[in-house]
């Protein structure tokens, strides 16, 4: 039994191997191998094509947004100022009909007069002729009248038709101009509306927000000395600053993103003040807490700007996350500060900021915490004792912003804006002026050459991978810029004085050579501001080699052989002017002949030194080349424009309207009234007379003569600042009191306001610009000048209700531009729908 069992189990391992030889046969004959490999081809090009995909998704949505913009702007830019365009030329061609119409209705009623005249004198005459003659005429005049009559009124029937056909092809030409609304028109319409939506939208909404704070911190300090003790305060400022967060969660939630985001920025700043005023105002906290508290406070900032996506919100946390290391500094003394750990906190805090921009691609965070990193970090750099230590940060910090700038750089869906310039120009000279300082502190560094090469090299060799990677030439420019300045830097760094010339010649070519090859402009005009910087060396180390009966020096003739050699090179490079723009064109047909006079002068010196050194008594014969340049002096004719040749009565009457509303402009400048009833009278007496002269500017506005060749949404803009004028002045010469100012800047803050809505409620987008813009000056004068003489309950007043009203308009922009957005996308789908 047992063998038996033995015996089974051999037969099915046999087969079992058997199945698998005849397995893997035939995996061979498929070509796994083949199919995994191909799997694996298949793997990487799917990854690939998601990376693809979310760089399109990315791109799409920005162009979604940028599309989104355009629309919203170009539906409250277009829409105020297409129907006044459409009303004036209404106007203007109801005018020029009318002005047809009747010229032929008084030419065709002046014919028939003159007819009806001639037939009636001619049956006056024929009354005095005998009966037989006088019923033969009499007969026949009448007659002719009879015939005229209704020839004239199928004349005039005729006319009506005309007339009507010509209005009807004029309403169909208005329609088709419409619609006739392209891509250009509605980029160029509505980039005046888009940056008015960014300042009514975003800026408007943080100066307001920061005004709250500062009331805030103002009533702070003015309860600090009358009102509540010192624990009460404290809870106070937290308590208004939490409700402010809260608040804005709650907005955020209703997708009022604006206003939320100014509402949590307020927020987390009326935190950190209070954790300021708490500390050193109140004392009510102990330094070590209060800088816990800070951090803390950062963190959950970092949170909701993660949590938001809001870039304000990441400035906020970034500015935040640096008080504490300030109010270590204020109390304590820059002395004992750790300086390793504050470093490295602060670094810290910039990589998390600095990671969310990057995904995020805000720019204001990035350049805020460049330019805190730069000011901030590397003064604390300076206090290090470890002079390796102290070049480790260094260039670690300019590492960091080196690799974001490149790292947009090469990403082809971020385009490379003025700011990612700046930086890196401000963190290249910055750092390595840092550098330099830190090496050469105590003495000399030899090899200050060294690290300029360093830094050209590594400029030049992301340029180079950059232009594998097909980036824009464009973006290149400032990378090959930057190279070839550290190549130039070199020099004076590196070499004695008198290698300075040859150096900069030799670069001076090839940089011209290389932005020929490469068509790169800036190293070009680099190249020749070298080669002129190289010609004022050589002229100024070897004036004597240029005396024709000077001795011969090999140094000096060796430099002007060497001079003439890099100019024939120069010459050679831009020998086809074809190629050339016409700038560089221009330069090239100077320096052609620049440079035949070098080598002549070069070869008749040489020639007669060697003579001079042969002979010794050859005497040098003076010869003068006079150049004289001519210019041609273009003069335009001017043009003359013919002037309306006739005045109609009404131009009389508006005149006569006009000089009474001058009249009663001056009164605006009389000097006060005492108070009383006669001051009441006065102000009632200045607002009638001003109403008068508002309603002459609406008369002057609505003629058609006049109307039509003012500029769209003017007249609005002029009645608006007239308004503003004629309040500013009296309530100048009438109002005295001591909250003057206050009163006056909260009545222009809601002048302003007052504009923003009526622009609104208008379709007037003019109104709307000159209102954002009055705010924004008012507020400029309340914080660069009134501040200035303010009492503090003045301030704490005129903050708080200045920023209010700030947000409520900021609230009105978030409101028309929800609508707007939300009949763009019905719009949308109406399209689709047709």
């Amino acid at each position: 039994m047992k063998n038996k069992t033995v015996q089974t189990y051999d037969e099915v391992l046999k087969h079992h191997r058997q199945s698998l030889a005849a397995l893997e046969e035939k995996l061979q004959s498929l070509g796994i191998e083949q199919v995994a490999k191909e799997n694996e081809e298949l793997k990487d090009m799917k990854e690939e094509l998601d990376e693809k995909f979310k760089s399109l998704s990315k791109e799409y949505n920005e162009l979604k947004k940028d599309y989104t913009d355009l629309k919203v702007g170009f539906m409250s830019h277009l829409a105020s100022e297409k129907m006044v365009h459409i009303t004036h030329s209404k106007s203007r061609m109801d005018l020029l009909f009318k002005q047809a119409e009747d010229r032929v209705y008084n030419h065709l009623e002046k014919i028939t007069i003159e007819m009806e005249s001639h037939i009636d004198a001619y049956t006056q005459k024929a009354e005095i002729l005998t009966e037989s003659l006088k019923e033969k005429y009499q007969n026949e005049l009448n007659a002719i009248k009879d015939h005229l009559k209704p020839d004239v009124l199928a004349a005039r029937a005729e006319l009506d038709r005309l007339l009507q056909l010509e209005k009807a092809s004029m309403e169909a030409y208005d329609n088709q101009e419409l619609q006739a609304v392209t891509e250009a028109m509605l980029i160029k319409e509505s980039k005046p509306s888009v940056l008015e939506f960014k300042w009514g939208l975003s800026i408007v909404n943080k100066i307001g927000a920061l005004l709250i704070v500062l009331a805030v911190v103002l009533a702070g300090q003015y309860t600090y000395s009358n009102f509540f003790n010192d624990i009460a305060k404290g809870i106070t400022f937290y308590s208004i600053g939490i409700v402010m967060i809260v608040i804005g969660e709650l907005f955020s939630r209703k997708k009022y993103k604006a206003l939320s985001m100014s509402l949590l920025g307020g927020g987390i700043g009326i935190l950190y003040a209070s954790t300021f005023i708490s500390t050193f105002y109140l004392n009510i906290l102990d330094l070590w807490p209060a800088l816990g508290i800070a951090v803390v406070i950062a963190i959950c900032s970092i949170v909701l700007s993660w949590q938001h996506k809001s870039q304000t919100l990441a400035a906020i946390s970034l500015i935040g996350g640096y008080l504490p290391v300030f109010a270590y500094v204020v109390v304590e003394g820059i002395d004992t500060l750790p300086v390793l750990g504050a470093v490295t906190y602060l670094m810290v805090l910039n990589f998390v900021i600095l990671a969310m921009s990057l995904r995020h691609d805000w720019k204001l965070s990035i350049i805020i915490g460049f330019a805190f990193n730069l000011i901030c970090v590397d003064a604390l750099v300076m206090l290090m004792d470890a002079v390796y230590l102290q070049l480790a940060v260094l260039a670690i910090n300019f590492l960091t912003y080196f690799e974001v700038i490149t790292y947009r750089m090469l990403n082809k869906t971020i385009r490379i804006a003025v700011e990612d310039t700046l930086i890196t120009l401000f963190n290249t000279i910055g750092h390595i002026s840092m550098i330099y300082l830190v090496l050469n502190i105590d003495k000399e560094f030899a090899y200050n050459g060294v690290i300029a090469i360093i830094f050209g090299t590594l400029y030049l060799a992301i340029g180079i991978v950059a232009q594998k990677r097909r980036i824009e030439p464009k973006q290149l420019e400032l990378y090959y810029l930057i190279s070839a300045v550290f190549g130039v830097l070199v020099v004076p760094l590196q070499l004695e004085l008198e290698w300075w010339f040859i150096a900069w010649l030799l670069q001076s070519v090839a940089f011209l050579a290389v932005g020929r090859r490469n068509g790169i402009a800036s190293i070009q005009v680099g190249g020749i501001v070298l080669l002129i910087i190289s010609h004022y060396m050589f002229y100024l180390d070897n004036f004597d080699v240029l005396m024709p009966l000077s001795d011969f020096t090999w140094s000096g003739d060796l430099n002007y052989l060497a001079l003439i050699l890099g100019e024939l090179s120069v010459f050679y490079l831009y020998r086809d002017e074809s190629k050339l723009n016409s700038a560089f064109s221009s330069i090239n047909r100077f320096f052609r002949y620049f440079v035949l006079a070098h080598i002549i002068y070069f070869v008749t010196i040489e020639l007669m030194k060697t003579v001079n050194s042969l002979s010794g008594d050859l005497y040098m014969v003076e010869s003068v080349v006079l150049f004289m340049t001519s210019g041609i002096l273009m003069v335009k004719m001017l043009k003359y424009f013919d002037l309306d040749k006739y005045i109609h009565m009404d131009m009389f009457k508006k005149a006569a309207y006009s000089l009474i509303a001058i009249t009663a402009l001056i009164s605006n400048f009389e000097p006060a009234m005492p108070v009383g009833i006669r001051w009441s009278i006065d102000i009632l007496a200045l607002i009638l007379l001003n109403y008068f002269i508002i309603r002459v500017m609406v008369m002057w506005f609505k003629d058609d003569r006049i109307g039509t060749r003012i500029p769209t949404g003017v007249s609005s803009v002029v009645i608006g600042l007239y308004c503003l004028f004629a309040y500013y002045v009296n309530f100048a010469q009438r109002i005295d009191t001591n909250y003057d100012d206050v009163l006056l800047n909260l009545s222009l803050i809601l002048f302003a306001i007052a504009y923003v809505l009526l622009g609104f409620l208008k379709y007037n987008s003019s109104l709307r610009k000159v209102g954002l813009l009055l705010a924004l000056v008012t507020t400029a004068k309340l914080l660069l000048w009134d501040s200035m003489h303010f009492e503090l309950g003045q301030r704490i007043v005129s903050y708080f209700a200045f920023g209010i009203i700030l947000i409520a308009m900021s609230y009105v922009y978030q409101r028309i531009n929800a609508k707007l957005e939300e009949q763009l996308d019905g719009g949308d789908v109406d399209d689709k729908e047709n």
